[in-house]
């Protein structure tokens, strides 16, 4: 490539090529594309020494073998599927291979100085539009036409490399430009957005440009024509390209609009708004410009806001100060003295260390994982063990490969380190053995290389924003642990504390010091991200662009120095603005009042709000955006749900993500995909509308009633793809829990079975009704085995081998049970223990004779028992399988034992309600029972019957399966003959038979439907919210949500 003083002895074939790249390395070496008065390049005294070892490096890279190869990495870099890759190399094949070539480098380094000028705050767009304007120049000034530029090769392959739709619509706004005033060149638009889906407004754009034949009508996607007047200021700037002579800013800014929008719950809000501030950051805004300002205390928006951020790849930190303990790493650190206090026992101090240090070795010590390894292979119970040495002499002879040289002399520099943390001493001698441990903690920067290492792949990780989040947080907290112990000297003396404390005594003072600091304040940089911040943090600093979630409640000044908002600031805007208040001062009036203080003051403003929360209920008794619209004059945009949108609730999985894609891939007028794409789509068309009228319905207290989400019957593709109509069969067979779930509500098998989505375990510091089942079911088993194992003829013997059993369960459950509070475990342990040793003492004394032939007994397949098999009209029969807690002879008959935690009367009396309509358990146990003793499995001859029994361990009664359902309920119901209950269902006939199918037919065929039962402790009634349409009338006698016809 030759300089600018030889551009006019270049032939005529390649001058427009030339002159083109000579004066773009012109303005990059001059760095006038970073300048926003751009008039006329000249040649300065550096350019001219630059320019030609530039020249020389872009001719070598464009001209090399490996420059095609380096492209599709680039374009591998910025997740271009394998399609657009091809379509790429399908393209540099055919034409001119050496105007091919410069054209790649050329588009390639465009987007990467589209990066650098938006890291520069500056629109992202001036790369193509310097561009343009300079190829324009110089093609005048040689008497040629625009239209020898080759341009839309160049759009195309800018809009590969970086792929971005705003920019796309600009690209082409300017490239028709030139087309119709350079005369003469026909240009198709190829846009392979990094978005499946193509917003709208860019969407109608796009469409206008393509049904021109000829001009530019100012329409061009940065803005939704619909929504308010076009951006003027780069209305001007296009119009002045007209006009050689005219002095043009070539870099078009963002103007000083606000913008209103009112979303149905706060999902669809939180995308509204990530959509809007990912705009921003596109039209040439840093990231770190852009403030989210929360003006109300709303945790739910707040999360809903951070995740949607994530999810469109855009870095954001919170402001908002935290408890120095909530990094986990402070809390571990500060933690260290009570922890050596207790006896620096050994597991406490490895979770220690897996907080502090991970598993990355230090220099010169091995990694974590091998302490922790050795210690427990040395039975080490304490760091302060004071046989250490004589144990690391056992453990380099009998295990050399896990008992190390270097493991043991870790070992034994961290005991020395714990034991020098729990002498006494003064505050300050304390404090300086504790800082030592700063630097084992991250303080040496070992976080901040971690952060700067996840930086580097931010943009293409959604999750590694979490990441970084976290670990700045962490970096944070070292650094208040260190202030803290840095000043804790000062504090004791000022509290006279000079003399000697314990090192429980000083990690008791450290921690209630800490519980009232908050983490230090990080000044973001340049790349800190969106802030996301409160209101009162907001105040006294300056933004490009703000926006406001969560103004349903409107910006009304609360009080006289709210820190958002107060009525000082108040009446200073109306003065500025000349804006009249009014005596009420509603808060239509205040809004408008705080939307035009900060117009004024930043370059954009945007505010939303939802009219209901995640649970539909309704959040504004009034139309409050339509009301601040008509005093304002500002055009709110409504923004309906998104049925098929992503949501934190309902993640997306399997063919849940397939048909989001071919919707997707619709909106964008994708065609010849494969003939059976038209019927999924209409699939998706028609669960759509299901989705809208369900929200219709669950949005509004007097919709009508006949709307309803757990049903994909008419959805054959997806029924296909979930296999339904093998639900249950021998390949996944159904538990007996599964069942009674889906008996009691269709919708709790779609969530588990369609959805995903598992049942939220709930964190508690004693046991709940599960978990103490499981202690039950533990101490039961070891007490039987027990009993089996044991001398029937030594009965003292006997009684002394289940007590050890007990002890052994007892501290093995201990051990697991890791989240509960040990003194509420030891209690809940003791009083379970009382019950069982009750019952088995009670059962190793029965008259009758009884004997416990097995426990824990699975039935199913994979199992000894054969499972209970249902045959089905259509498909595979259900094959349904458990896990029996004993089966015990009790003289005469063979008993399939069941054992709960709370009372057997209650049990007894949901059986009797709903037996083989909500309760399948005993029943089906029964079965399984009689089908394993006609294989002859269990049972000999001379049991007479089967039958089964709840035990409840709280009152320790016993309710049998043929007692409880001796009566039916009702008169008209027929009566049960349990004999032939238990037999003809284990042979899957009968009533068990029938009531099985109807469970599980409608869910093969895609029917869930929810069923109002049980809604208040449903963890799923956010999703179908069936308890908004489940409330009583009100106190006037009104009709019943739901809309509830009278009579």
């Amino acid at each position: 490539m030759r300089g600018p003083q030889h551009a006019s002895a270049v032939a005529p074939s390649t001058v427009t090529w030339e002159s083109f790249l000579t004066q773009w390395s012109l303005a990059l070496c001059d760095g006038a594309m970073a300048s926003r008065e751009v008039e006329r390049l000249t040649l300065s005294a550096a350019t001219r020494e630059v320019l030609p070892r530039y020249d020389a490096a872009l001719t070598e890279r464009a001209e090399t073998v490996d420059g095609f190869a380096h492209t599709l990495d680039s374009l591998r870099r910025h997740e271009v599927t394998p399609e657009v890759i091809e379509q790429a190399r399908a393209f540099t094949e055919d034409g001119d291979e050496g105007t091919r070539t410069r054209l790649r480098a050329l588009a390639e380094v465009m987007a990467w100085q589209d990066r650098a000028l938006a890291s520069a705050g500056l629109h992202p767009g001036a790369t193509l539009c310097t561009l343009l304007s300079l190829a324009v120049d110089r093609a005048r000034e040689q008497g040629r036409t625009p239209s020898s530029l080759g341009l839309p090769e160049l759009v195309r392959w800018w809009n590969v490399l970086d792929v971005d739709p705003s920019k796309v619509s600009l690209a082409v706004a300017l490239a028709r430009w030139l087309g119709a005033h350079g005369g003469g060149f026909e240009m198709q638009v190829v846009c392979e957005p990094r978005r499946m889906q193509m917003p709208p407004p860019l969407d109608r754009a796009l469409r206008t440009l393509e049904a021109q034949e000829q001009g530019l009508e100012l329409r061009y996607g940065l803005r939704d024509p619909g929504a308010g007047a076009p951006d003027e200021p780069l209305q001007r700037w296009l119009a002045a390209l007209t006009d050689p002579s005219a002095s043009v800013d070539r870099s078009p800014v963002l103007g000083g609009a606000v913008t209103l929008a009112e979303a149905q719950g706060p999902d669809d809000e939180a995308r509204w708004v990530a959509s809007r501030v990912a705009r921003w950051i596109d039209e040439g805004l840093g990231s770190h410009e852009i403030a989210v300002v929360f003006a109300g205390d709303d945790p739910e928006t707040r999360r809903c806001v951070g995740q949607a951020l994530d999810e469109a790849r855009i870095p954001w930190s919170a402001s908002s100060p935290e408890g120095l303990l909530s990094s986990p790493v402070a809390r571990a650190l500060l933690a260290l003295p009570r922890m050596v206090a207790r006896g620096a026992e050994r597991e406490e101090v490895l979770r220690a260390l897996a907080v502090l240090q991970g598993n990355a070795p230090r220099a010169g010590e091995p990694a974590p994982w091998r302490v922790s390894q050795a210690l427990r292979v040395l039975g080490v119970e304490s760091l302060f063990d004071t046989e250490l040495g004589a144990r690391f002499k056992h453990g380099r002879r009998h295990h050399p490969a896990v008992v190390t040289g270097a493991v043991v002399a870790s070992i034994d520099a961290l005991s020395r380190d714990l034991w020098a943390l729990a002498q006494d001493g003064s505050v300050a001698e304390q404090s300086e053995r504790l800082g030592r441990w700063v630097d084992r903690s991250g303080g040496d920067g070992r976080l901040v290389e971690e952060s700067r290492a996840v930086m580097a792949t931010a943009d293409l990780d959604p999750g590694a924003q979490a990441i970084l989040r976290a670990l700045a947080r962490d970096e944070a907290g070292v650094a208040g642990a260190a202030a803290l112990l840095a000043e804790l000297p000062s504090i004791a003396r000022a509290a006279g504390r000079d003399g000697p404390m314990s090192a429980g005594e000083f990690g008791e003072m450290l921690l209630d010091l800490a519980r009232s600091r908050t983490l230090p304040t990080v000044t973001p940089g340049a790349g800190g991200g969106v802030q996301l911040l409160d209101a009162r943090d907001a105040v006294g600093r300056s933004f490009a662009a703000v926006v406001l979630p969560g103004l349903h409640e409107g910006a009304a000044a609360v009080r006289g120095d709210a820190p958002l908002w107060g009525e000082s600031e108040r009446r200073a805007v109306s003065k500025a603005k000349k804006l009249p208040l009014s005596r009420g001062g509603g808060r239509e009036e205040s809004s408008r009042l705080l939307l035009a203080a900060l117009a004024t003051a930043t370059r954009a403003v945007a505010a939303s709000a939802a009219r209901h929360d995640s649970g539909g209920r309704a959040r504004a008794t009034a139309a409050f955006f339509g009301d601040l619209q008509r005093a304002s004059g500002v055009v709110v945009e409504h923004i309906g749900s998104d049925p098929l949108a992503r949501s934190r609730r309902v993640p997306a999985r399997g063919a849940e993500r397939v048909l989001r894609g071919l919707a997707a891939q619709r909106a964008t007028g994708d065609e010849g995909a494969g003939a059976g794409i038209a019927a999924a789509l209409r699939s998706v068309g028609e669960r759509s509308a299901i989705e809208e009228r369900r929200e219709a319905f669950f949005a509004r207290v007097d919709g009508p009633g006949d709307a309803y989400n757990g049903r994909v019957d008419h959805d054959l593709p997806l029924r296909k793809h979930l296999e339904l109509e093998r639900w249950a069969d021998a390949r996944d067979p159904l538990d007996t829990t599964t069942l009674e779930r889906a008996a009691r509500c269709g919708y709790k098998a779609f969530a588990l079975k369609v959805l995903r989505i598992d049942e939220r375990p709930e964190m508690r510091e004693t046991l709940d009704e599960k978990e103490r089942g499981h202690l039950l079911h533990a101490l039961l088993e070891a007490g039987q085995d027990a009993l089996k194992e044991a001398d029937a003829g030594d009965p003292v013997g006997r009684w002394s081998a289940v007590q050890e059993s007990l002890d052994e369960a007892g501290a093995r459950f201990s051990l697991e049970a890791g989240q509960v509070d040990a003194a509420l475990l030891e209690a809940d342990l003791r009083a379970i223990r009382r019950q069982v040793e009750l019952w088995l003492g009670r059962r190793l004394s029965a008259p009758e004779g009884w004997t416990m032939l097995a426990s824990e007994v699975g039935f199913g397949p994979k199992h000894r028992w054969p499972a209970v098999e249902i045959a089905m009209p259509e498909g595979p029969p259900v094959a349904i399988r458990g896990r029996i807690d004993g089966v015990e002879r009790m003289g005469g008959v063979l008993r399939a034992v069941e054992f709960k935690s709370g009372r057997g009367d209650g049990y007894r009396r949901r059986l009797q309600q709903g037996a083989l309509e909500t309760q399948f358990q005993l029943v089906v146990y029964a079965a399984a029972l009689e089908r394993a003793r006609a294989a002859g499995l269990v049972g000999d001859a001379d049991t007479a019957s089967v039958d089964g029994t709840y035990v409840g361990f709280r009152d320790l009664s016993e309710h049998g399966l043929r007692d409880a359902l001796a009566k039916p309920r009702k008169q008209s119901e027929t009566p049960w003959d349990i004999d032939a209950l238990i037999t003809q269902g284990a042979a899957g006939e009968g009533r068990l038979g029938d009531a099985v199918r109807a469970v599980v037919a409608p869910l093969r065929a895609g029917r869930f439907e929810p069923r109002p039962r049980d809604c208040q402790f449903c963890q799923y009634r956010s999703l179908c919210r069936v308890e908004a349409h489940d409330e009583p009338p009100d106190e006037e006698g009104g009709a019943p949500p739901g809309g509830a016809k009278e009579g």
